[in-house]
């Protein structure tokens, strides 16, 4: 029998410690799987570490007491960076597309509120989106046999975005006036793909077999529409390079996906 799989992404555990999960995996855990103290479940610590964990009732509610080292469970970790920057789209597509790159091996995620995207979350709503969001990825993680969860950001521009993958990359800029880095100024620490749909884009597979992309890359989707030729302006800035998944127009979700699974192909732990 597979014993359901808790993640504790945040830190290390050790044998006959007591981890006290979140009140959703608990919820999980008692109500929808309706496990009972002395069940069995697999814990997974941010090393990726399995350990074998006993669901137990203490002083202020359930816990789990963490047992020895599971020396039979697969724990995948990630071989490659693929940071995926996709479009808030309509409906429930944003959530499909965070759950199938997180089964094929995203390890992070910027959602983007681009100059063409139909939904504008503001306050709260952005909030509770921001953590469905989240929840999606931790749930496609589980499934998986992950390690980890891929990091989960709500951004409201393309401009935001890119000061997110220099913070991620660590890229300072020469000017204190910029507003995001410049790639003549201090070479990228990782290529950067934005999807296009024209005829005649060279494809993403030979850009990537071709690049140093050994460590993985960024890989951009706009939104239905495409982004704007202001935000084009700026991927191309900050080393962009427009690449094409074949000669059928693929919806947003789609093109996400694929070139996630495109990438893993090529040069990820897909070949």
């Amino acid at each position: 029998m597979t014993l359901p799989r808790v993640l504790v992404p945040d830190r290390a555990v050790r044998s006959g410690w007591d981890v006290v999960p979140s009140v959703a995996t608990l919820h999980h855990l008692c109500v929808v799987l309706r496990l009972k103290p002395g069940d069995g479940v697999l814990l997974v610590d941010k090393d990726g570490v399995a350990w074998d964990a006993v669901l137990v009732s203490g002083p202020e509610g359930s816990l789990l007491r963490v047992g020895d080292r599971s020396s039979s469970e697969r724990v995948v970790r990630q071989a490659v960076r693929w940071t995926l920057v996709l479009a808030l789209l309509k409906g429930d597509r944003t959530e499909w597309a965070i759950q199938k790159a997180t089964e094929a091996g995203v390890a992070d995620v910027v959602i983007v509120v681009c100059d063409r995207s139909v939904p504008r979350p503001a306050g709260q709503d952005s909030g509770r989106r921001t953590e469905r969001l989240r929840k999606v990825a931790i749930e496609a993680t589980r499934q998986t046999g992950r390690a980890s969860p891929p990091k989960v950001d709500l951004v409201f521009s393309v401009d935001e975005a890119m000061q997110v993958l220099a913070a991620d990359d660590m890229l300072v800029g020469d000017s204190p006036e910029m507003s995001v880095p410049l790639p003549e100024s201090l070479g990228l620490v990782r290529p950067r793909y934005v999807l296009d749909e024209t005829p005649g884009t060279l494809s993403l597979a030979k850009l990537l077999a071709a690049g140093q992309s050994a460590g993985g890359a960024v890989l951009a989707v706009g939104p239905e529409g495409s982004f704007s030729d202001r935000e084009h302006a700026l991927l191309s800035s900050v080393g962009f390079v427009r690449a094409g998944l074949g000669p059928r127009v693929l919806r947003a979700e789609t093109a996400a996906i694929t070139a996630v699974i495109v990438a893993q192909t090529v040069v990820g732990d897909m070949k």
